[in-house]
């Protein structure tokens, strides 16, 4: 017993030692190799847009082992590692859910084994088409010359994006489009477009379509409609009012009105203009209406249009108006012959005759001299003259007149409310029916208008004057007393003492014949001028000196 036992712990023993040994000998003996590496792509290399996208790789290795070695997986995409994974597998994969354009590229895959390593050829993926794009507006409903902010975006998508944006419009065949407009966005996944509200856009919507750049061609998505946006007319077409209705005939009061109906939408109301041949005759800036009234003449006649406009709307309408030239101020010329009964009979119908203007009298109201400020009347006449007749005011050595107008009457009156220098000067006028050519209407007396200044405004001029002068005089004295200052002040510094001399210079001085000669006469050379002492006072001071 005791030798089966001993025998049997001895095969313990070699066991455990094999174990222990197994470990040694298998990191000596073992060894590997990569026999191959590929990619395959689920469910292939071209999938459509939001289709899932599953990349795997599968790797074969041959080793000496019983046991799997450890190897690292990397996966690369145009040539930059997106991921890698640690492994004992044959095959690792990569899930990428809902594919997008972005997630087309050039893919591979890498195996490392120790110092190791072998890399899959390149495989290709194709990503066909664009999510679709979301379209939102900031309003359904619009008023024309409005706007509407469109929002296009692609959520799913990485920029940069293209995107397309158009206007269609309700037509009698369905929509049609109006306009449209492209932008790139190249950091955000949206852009925000602002459209105009048009005139005739009655019901319109958007549509927007994204393109994307990948892999050397272009990705469309599907184009895709916004919601409906109903537009109220911000003003109605202009409509032309004529009268008298009918034929009108020369010398009736013309009245042209053009009027629109406004909604209350509108925050301010458009301009109205009524053209005749393209010259402005009458505008309105407020208001529904506009009007134009002149007495009619065939140059009146013609094609007039009417205008209204707004910021971004602009409607039209036109007319054509025909004067005829029927004379309606007349001579009526009848001849009479007395019968037995002395009745009186017509002897020959009566016949419309224009009477030409014959004598032309221009003179000016209040009187010719105008004070400045106060009011100039000019006042042009003909005794008799078949009307219409058209005034023309000039001024002298001027070609063209400085104001015209055309009455059913003998006078016509001119004035300015506060007259000025400028409007100083000669004056005549002119007066023309449909009897006198215009090239050789009769011309009337010449003026002489002369404006003079208001008293308060010479006497704001003389006391302005005044005040010059007296400014100039109060300065001119001023330099004059400072002057005479200045010259008193410099003979009291030459007269201040001077500094006492020396001794030898004293006695030299005393001694000299000259000296003694203008003491005696009394010059003092102390004082520095011509004054003389008394000869008494020179006296008094000898025995003085002698004392001494």
């Amino acid at each position: 017993m005791q030798l089966e036992w001993a025998q049997e712990g001895k095969m313990w023993l070699g066991l455990v030692l094999m174990l222990l040994l197994c470990p040694s000998l298998e990191g000596q003996e073992n060894s590997f190799t990569i026999n191959h590496i590929y990619m395959e792509i689920l469910p292939g290399q071209e999938v459509q847009n939001g289709e899932n996208l599953t990349l795997q790789c599968i790797v074969d290795i041959s080793t000496t082992s019983h046991i799997k070695p450890q190897h690292w997986v990397l996966f690369y995409k145009d040539d930059v590692l997106f991921h890698n994974v640690s492994s004992m597998e044959t095959t690792e994969s990569y899930f990428i859910p809902q594919a997008r354009v972005y997630d087309a590229g050039t893919y591979k895959c890498t195996v490392i084994l120790n110092n190791k390593e072998k890399t899959t050829s390149e495989y290709q993926v194709w990503v066909k088409g664009v999510s679709d794009p979301r379209v939102t507006l900031d309003k359904r409903e619009a008023i024309e010359g409005g706007v509407v902010m469109v929002n296009c975006s692609v959520p799913e998508e990485k920029p940069p994006i293209h995107f397309t944006i158009e206007k269609l419009k309700l037509h009698a065949n369905g929509f049609k489009q109006k306009r449209e407009k492209k932008k790139s966005s190249y950091n955000q996944n949206f852009v925000m477009l602002e459209f105009s509200v048009e005139e005739q856009d009655h019901v319109i919507y958007f549509q927007c379509q994204a393109t994307i750049f990948s892999e050397n061609h272009m990705e469309y998505s599907r184009a895709i409609k916004s919601e409906l946006v109903t537009v109220t007319e911000s003003f109605s077409n202009p409509k032309f009012h004529v009268s008298p209705e009918g034929v009108i005939t020369e010398g009736d009061q013309l009245h042209i009105r053009c009027t629109i109906q406004v909604t209350h939408l509108v925050q301010a109301f458009p301009e109205i203009i009524i053209q005749k041949d393209k010259a402005i005759v009458a505008y309105k800036s407020h208001g529904n209406e506009a009007s134009y009234s002149v007495m009619a003449m065939v140059e009146h006649n013609g094609n007039y249009t009417c205008k209204v406009e707004a910021s971004r709307i602009s409607k039209v309408s036109s007319i054509v108006v025909n004067i005829t030239g029927e004379l309606l101020s007349c001579s009526v010329v009848q001849l009479y012959e007395m019968g037995e009964n002395d009745s009186t009979q017509p002897r020959c119908p009566f016949h419309c005759l224009s009477a030409p203007v014959d004598e032309v009298k221009l003179s000016i109201l209040l009187n010719e001299d105008v004070e400045s400020g106060k009011a100039v009347v000019l006042r042009c006449s003909v005794n008799e003259a078949s009307g219409p007749i058209t005034f023309r005011f000039y001024r002298e050595k001027e070609t063209s007149p400085f104001y015209q107008i055309t009455l059913n009457d003998t006078q016509a009156i001119w004035h300015k409310a506060k007259a000025s220098k400028e409007h100083e000067g000669q004056y005549y006028c002119t007066a023309s029916n449909r009897g006198n050519r215009v090239k050789n209407s009769p011309q009337s007396n010449i003026l002489t208008v002369r404006v003079f200044l208001a008293p308060w405004i010479k006497g704001l001029i003389a006391v302005f004057a005044i005040g010059v002068i007296i400014a100039i005089l109060v300065l001119g004295a001023r330099c004059y007393f400072l002057k005479k200052a200045k010259a008193k002040q410099t003979p009291v510094e030459m007269s201040r003492p001077a500094a006492p001399l020396l001794n030898s210079s004293n006695e030299k001085m005393l001694s000299d014949p000259n000296t003694e000669a203008n003491r005696h006469y009394g010059y003092n050379e102390d004082v520095g001028n011509h004054a003389m002492k008394p000869i008494n006072e020179n006296k008094d001071q000898e025995p003085q000196a002698t004392r001494n």
